[in-house]
Formats: structure tokens, C-alpha cells, sequence
């Protein structure tokens, strides 16, 4: 069970230290996404999925992922959605940039996560929401994963795991 919406905000506002706006965005927008609809409407126009129905769905914050044998940090998206849609199995890891930049190799980090959930079988997305266009070169993020689809847009970049 996720924790309230005011929770999580008192807790981003007494120990974000680098960047608070964007840490509350992120707890604002997982409420926002805890609406059924909502969620059917975000994964349907943002990763083009026309889903009917999510199921078993679970969204976290700030969810850490130890760091791999070759990462040099552990890795952090801001946010982690989980849901099946019939017997699908998905996972979105959402990264939002508000006033700030890309952490070191921080989205090629993430893919390599991914990559490693991959091998469950399951659908992955990676996201990457910035205030302005952050133009990324997809070959870069997603080196030696060539089982992961890259679609672009100004504002919002899809990662794929099929």
C-alpha cells in the first residue's frame, strides 16, 4: 500500500536537498496516476498501448536498485509502475528532469535494470519526462541492449523492452 499523498510530500519537503520541485512533481504525478483511468489514458498516449484494463497495479517513489557489477552508483528512477494488463506483465521506470540534467550514464543505468528484468519475461518501459526538449542519442543509452525499442518525442522518450 502506498503511503498518503501527504506523506510522501512532507517527506520531499524535509529531505530533498538537491532538487524539491521535481520530487514533488514526482509524488503529485504517482497520485495523479492512481486514478484507473488516468493510468489507462497515461500508458495509452504516452507509450501507445491501448490498454482496456490495469491490473495489480502498484506505483513507488524514489525506489532504489542496487548498483550492477559495472555500474560505479546505485540507481534511483523517480518513479516504478508496475501492472498487468490481462496476463501482461509490465514495468514503466519513469525519470523526470525538472530544472535539472541527467545524472551520470543515469538513463543507460536504468536500461541496464531493465534489461535485467527483461529476462522475466515481462514488458519495460523507460521514460524520460523533461521540462525542456533533452534531445538523448538512443544508441548511447541503450548500448548492448538491443532488445529494447527507442521512440522519441520533444518532451517525453520511450524506451521499449519487448
Amino acid at each position: 500500500m502506498m503511503k498518503s499523498v501527504f506523506s510522501r510530500l512532507f517527506r520531499v519537503l524535509n529531505s530533498s536537498n538537491s532538487h524539491p520541485h521535481e520530487d514533488f512533481l514526482t509524488e503529485v504525478f504517482a497520485e495523479f496516476l492512481c486514478n484507473q483511468e488516468t493510468m489507462i489514458d497515461f500508458i495509452g498516449n504516452v507509450l501507445e498501448i491501448p490498454v482496456q484494463e490495469v491490473k495489480h497495479s502498484s506505483i513507488q517513489t524514489q525506489v532504489t536498485f542496487p548498483a550492477l557489477p559495472h555500474h560505479q552508483t546505485d540507481s534511483r528512477p523517480d518513479m516504478v509502475i508496475r501492472f498487468y494488463e490481462g496476463q501482461k506483465p509490465y514495468v514503466l521506470f519513469i525519470e523526470s528532469k525538472l530544472g535539472s540534467q541527467e545524472g551520470t550514464d543515469q538513463l543507460s543505468r536504468y536500461a541496464d535494470h531493465l534489461s535485467v528484468l527483461a529476462n522475466q519475461g515481462k514488458k519495460y518501459y523507460l521514460i524520460y519526462l523533461t521540462q525542456y526538449a533533452d534531445e538523448k542519442d538512443a544508441s548511447l543509452i541503450l548500448e548492448n541492449h538491443a532488445n529494447i525499442v527507442f521512440q522519441a518525442d520533444a518532451v517525453v522518450s520511450n524506451f521499449q523492452v519487448d
